[in-house]
């Protein structure tokens, strides 16, 4: 009788060493998935880290061109400002001499 209990405990524990097995292999396969995914997020932080670098360098180059073109605007400014002086001057030499010759006819 004792042995028969014996070969039954045997048996059992027999088969929930096999569960145990079966539930390792599974957290096994679980894991490897897990470490997967793991790597694959870090993949797509890395491309989104060098897209966010791209596009800081992308904003200082456009800042540095807008810095440019306001430098550009404020010399064509001047240079604007320049030549309506001297289209006034110039205005003011025409009308003298017409002046001028207005006299001396």
């Amino acid at each position: 009788n004792e042995l028969v209990s014996a070969e039954e405990k045997i048996k059992e524990l027999s088969q929930a060493s096999e569960e145990n097995s079966k539930q390792i292999i599974t957290l096994e396969s679980d894991l490897c998935t897990v470490k997967e995914q793991n790597v694959a997020i870090s993949e797509d932080r890395d491309s989104v880290q060098n897209e966010r670098d791209g596009l800081e360098s992308e904003t200082v180059n456009l800042q540095g061109t807008i810095v440019t073109i306001k430098s550009n605007l404020i010399a064509s400014s001047e240079q604007v400002a320049a030549i309506r002086t001297e289209r006034d001057d110039l205005v003011k030499v025409n009308d003298d001499l017409t002046s001028d010759i207005s006299c001396a006819k």
